[in-house]
């Protein structure tokens, strides 16, 4: 056992999430379709999830394909984003989870592990899952019990701009290095639609925390 770190897996949401993850377990896994939203805030929202494929372009021509067959240019586009998706990620059902490791000696007290700009952010309550091992147990346990196909791991901030070759569900832009992300990724069977898990009480593993406290 490593005692020179401490780990923590922080769950930033509104009050009655937190409560129902503390008390229940539950965890509600969104499809990667979901964070496209346009009414997402900043933290939340991200266009590049669920693509395959991100190219950045410039000098673009954008055209159409009228009905005789002929192809008619609409306009020219200065710089843009061209995203490929593929049905393979959009039957993942993803669960998304604050990852911090720290020296044991950084902070010295509990509260010090939250991070204030992203408690206010993600609804102004959190849950703080200090044994980290008894917490997947509970969570291998009831997914292969219902043999689903799921695979977690931190996810890896990149430069978009700079990448070239296949984007994974568990690669990120750097714009959102700081939210240091352990993701879990499940096989639903029907693309684009959220899932619900109970993996049962955590309060003997975990702690919650909201603002003004």
């Amino acid at each position: 056992m490593d005692f020179m770190y401490r780990h923590f897996l922080i769950k930033y949401s509104k009050p009655i999430h937190t409560e129902n993850f503390l008390n229940k377990g539950q965890m509600c896994l969104q499809p990667l379709s979901f964070y496209r939203n346009a009414d997402l805030n900043e933290e939340v929202g991200d266009l590049n999830e669920g693509a395959h494929k991100v190219q950045v372009f410039s000098d673009g021509v954008l055209s159409r394909i009228l009905d005789n067959g002929e192809i008619e240019t609409v306009g020219n586009i200065a710089n843009g984003i061209l995203r490929e998706f593929s049905h393979e990620y959009a039957s993942l059902s993803v669960y998304c989870i604050y990852y911090l490791i720290i020296p044991a000696d950084e902070f010295t007290n509990e509260i010090d592990v939250i991070d204030k700009e992203l408690l206010k952010k993600f609804g102004g309550s959190a849950t703080v899952i200090f044994n980290l091992e008894k917490f997947f147990a509970r969570l291998d346990k009831l997914l292969e019990e219902n043999s689903y196909t799921y695979k977690r791991q931190s996810v890896e901030y990149l430069d978009i701009e700079k990448h070239t070759g296949r984007l994974t569900p568990f690669q990120k832009n750097n714009k959102y290095k700081h939210q240091k992300e352990l993701r879990l990724a499940v096989k639903n069977e029907t693309e684009d639609e959220k899932m619900l898990i109970e993996i049962g009480n955590l309060s003997d593993i975990a702690y919650t925390v909201a603002i003004g406290e």
